[in-house]
């Protein structure tokens, strides 16, 4: 979904008790201050870090709250942060919660800190716990977990869930398929940079939909805005050692796939991002890689998307407009 028009132009309140944080921000409600907001000014610990992060326009969407990709954006320079002399690559994000929006002209705070467990900072794989909270007052942005590691080290273990390489490729029936071109300022050292990899996956929501102009008639015509109010399991291919393709500019073989189900004012996106090798793409396979045949599309990225259909006034949760599942469902028998 475009910065213009997204299924995230409106952030929705998700925190971790998933119910009733929804519950309350669609209502219009504030939630109350948890026991473990702390003030902006309180010093960090020597296992926490932290870095501010302005929001400008560049960072907002047509409504003036942040776009919900930047909450990764944020993630991703406090790591950098964290681990100024060594280099460090994001491999996932779990758990990503949207509490409430950011708008034009916050500061947040992005504190990090490590996962019980990981106490070691020299660790191959680190497991950092991600707080947003505002400057002015403390309370909470978002949170999320994130997985990073370092590309000169030898590769490291991550969840099963976070593997790439030999992951399944989503085909078949109710599986759309969106070609997607890479720029050159969307390349990183380790292919397409996470921003661009969800920005991707963005704009094949927004296709299955209908399009911009889809968006534009749910707000106009049904009074309803399609938002994002969590994201899962999200994982990059961004090691060397783990012998997948690396990303050129106009690269080709390039598509985002996704499986849709939706459920009253729910709908949920599994997508993933593709190369077919045929391609082009640059494989470079370990000897001890035994992941299916190099013809094979390769799963570079993929992740869980949870939007909700709220009403643009009431902030209520609202059923999904007839029309729009049924332009769903057509895009998934077009494939």
């Amino acid at each position: 979904l475009g910065v213009s028009m997204s299924i995230s132009s409106l952030l929705v309140a998700a925190a971790c008790c998933h119910a009733s944080a929804t519950r309350a921000w669609v209502r219009g409600t504030r939630m109350p201050s948890s026991s473990t907001t702390v003030s902006a000014s309180a010093a960090p610990t020597a296992q926490v870090t932290s870095i501010a992060q302005p929001v400008f326009i560049e960072d907002t969407d047509a409504y003036g709250v942040t776009y919900h990709n930047n909450y990764i954006k944020y993630v991703h320079r406090a790591i950098q942060n964290r681990n100024v002399a060594a280099p460090a690559r994001l491999v996932a994000i779990d758990e990503l919660r949207l509490v409430r929006p950011a708008t034009l002209g916050d500061e947040i705070i992005v504190e990090s800190e490590l996962e019980p467990g990981d106490e070691r900072e020299d660790s191959g794989l680190k497991r950092l716990r991600h707080t947003m909270r505002s400057a002015a007052d403390g309370a909470t942005f978002a949170s999320c977990v994130s997985f990073s590691c370092d590309p000169s080290l030898p590769a490291v273990d991550v969840p099963d869930w976070a593997q790439t390489r030999g992951a399944p490729v989503p085909s078949g029936a109710g599986v759309i398929a969106y070609p997607l071109t890479a720029w050159e300022d969307e390349l990183s050292p380790a292919g397409l940079s996470p921003l661009a990899v969800m920005r991707a996956f963005e704009r094949h929501r927004t296709t299955a939909i209908g399009g911009p102009q889809a968006l534009a008639r749910l707000q106009s015509e049904d009074q309803i805005l399609c938002v994002v109010t969590r994201m899962d399991r999200i994982a990059f291919n961004t090691h060397p050692e783990w012998g997948l393709p690396s990303v050129r500019a106009h690269q080709e073989g390039l598509n985002v796939r996704s499986s849709i189900r939706s459920k009253s004012a729910r709908v949920v996106f599994e997508q993933a991002l593709l190369m077919d090798p045929a391609g082009g793409g640059v494989i470079t396979r370990p000897a001890q890689d035994d992941h299916g045949d190099d013809s094979c599309p390769i799963v570079l990225a993929r992740a869980s998307i949870t939007c909700l259909c709220v009403g643009s006034d009431t902030r209520k949760m609202a059923p999904a407009p007839e029309w729009m599942l049924s332009n769903i469902h057509q895009c998934l028998g077009d494939y």
